[in-house]
């Protein structure tokens, strides 16, 4: 099961590499005496535009195989398997899962409005005691 992402970060992402990228082609078309500014203005363009490609294909969490994988294009350790959670507690707004072996951060804000209500209902179905379950403030 996919969490998704809110629309608005996929267009924040695209809005920020075109800018960039448009810079990018603005200075190098040009001439000028700084054409080499343009070849700098590529490198955040083409960051963006990867992450709102990524972001796009991946979302933002994967649940599947009893595991949750959260999405970052520049990290590898967000993980956690759904069994070996002791805790989920909202702490400043976000989730946080954790187990003997690591913690999960998941910041709600940036998920769809229903694919967070998919997730509530899948966090509260997984049997931990009321105790240790604080979806809500």
């Amino acid at each position: 099961m996919k969490i998704k992402l809110k629309r608005k970060r996929f267009y924040i992402h695209l809005s920020l590499g075109l800018v960039w990228m448009s810079l990018a082609i603005i200075c190098l078309v040009v001439p000028s005496v700084d054409n080499w500014m343009g070849f700098l203005y590529l490198l955040p363009g083409l960051i963006y535009l990867v992450q709102f490609a990524y972001d796009y294909k991946h979302q933002y969490l994967i649940i599947k195989d009893g595991w949750i994988y959260k999405n970052k294009m520049y990290s590898f350790r967000n993980k956690i398997k759904i069994d070996e959670i002791d805790t989920i507690k909202r702490i400043g707004g976000n989730y946080i899962l954790k187990s003997r072996k690591r913690d999960l951060k998941i910041n709600p804000d940036l998920i769809h409005e229903e694919s967070l209500k998919a997730l509530n209902t899948l966090m509260a179905d997984w049997g931990l005691p009321p105790e240790k379950l604080v979806l809500k403030p």
